[in-house]
């Protein structure tokens, strides 16, 4: 073979060897790129299985408990990418954190606020709904490694980070007599919040009636700067309908309002959701980020 033949079948190995390179690494980073996505679709699938599985199965002990099960189920708030989570006594499904794991809170000591790294402790108690019939114990409590009980906890706020934050609406500090009045979100609730000088509104308005409960056409609107921005409309109205805001202050530190509030539909749903302005839309004041819906008994 003459040497200029054996040159040109080596430029030849060495083209045939970089586009199957170049091939292999634009397939990688597509894998890359989508490997987010793919993971929470997987999530969501997950969950949606293991819904169903332990549906089913606490049908089979009581339809009555089966009832509840479809209603915490028709809206668990899985399409967020933050996790959030609240110290208390929840049905076992309700939580996948596990002991060890570290989340961050928000604080409220000797009247300072602040997001803090914490760990949590989920244990084993019993659910008086799902485990009334049996010696078991599916329910979870979670708790912290604080000394105070935080406000809620966030998985996954890549955006946020350990530091002073301020709060100017925080629900535990209201006295009783003055609940009613300051903390539920009724048919035409109205307060305004004043963060660096800039006011912030934030009020429920329902055209279709006069009356103050929550009902279809009932609308949460934050208003500034001559924006009005609807948060979140009722659509449908079911019984016992209720909104509580529980905190209001500027968690992402950008100078604009933040808000944590519950908008719940039906009477033993909670369904508490937070509000960032730093992840709001163009043209929008705020967005939800994160969610969590539980029910009770």
């Amino acid at each position: 073979m003459k040497l200029t033949e054996i040159r040109a079948g080596v430029l030849l190995i060495t083209i045939v060897i970089g586009c199957v390179s170049v091939l292999a690494f634009l397939t990688a980073s597509s894998k890359s790129f989508g490997n987010v996505e793919a993971s929470r679709a997987e999530v969501l699938v997950t969950n949606q299985l293991k819904r169903q599985e332990i549906t089913a199965e606490i049908e089979k002990r009581s339809p009555l408990k089966a009832e509840y099960l479809e209603e915490r189920n028709r809206e668990n708030f899985d399409g967020y990418l933050i996790d959030l989570l609240q110290v208390g006594e929840f049905h076992g499904e309700e939580v996948e954190a596990k002991s060890g794991e570290k989340w961050l809170g928000l604080f409220n000591e000797d009247g300072k606020s602040f997001l803090a790294w914490t760990t949590l402790q989920v244990t084993a108690v019993k659910d008086e709904i799902a485990d009334s019939d049996t010696d078991q114990m599916t329910g979870k409590k979670v708790s912290v490694n604080q000394k105070t009980t935080p406000i809620f906890l966030l998985k996954n706020a890549d955006g946020l980070r350990s530091e002073k934050v301020i709060t100017l609406f925080d629900a535990r500090k209201i006295p009783d007599e003055e609940w009613d009045s300051k903390t539920n979100l009724n048919n035409g609730f109205e307060t305004e919040f004043i963060l660096r000088e800039t006011k912030f509104v934030l009020k429920v308005v329902n055209e279709k009636t006069k009356e103050k409960s929550i009902s279809e056409g009932s609308k949460l609107i934050i208003e500034s700067g001559g924006i009005a921005q609807v948060v979140h409309p009722q659509e449908g109205g079911r019984f016992g309908d209720s909104w509580t805001l529980h905190w209001v202050g500027d968690l992402d530190n950008d100078g604009k309002l933040d808000f944590f509030a519950d908008l719940s539909d039906h009477y033993n749903v909670t369904a508490r959701i937070l509000f960032l302005s730093s992840s709001a839309e163009e043209g929008d004041l705020v967005k939800d980020v994160a969610g969590k819906r539980t029910v009770g008994c």
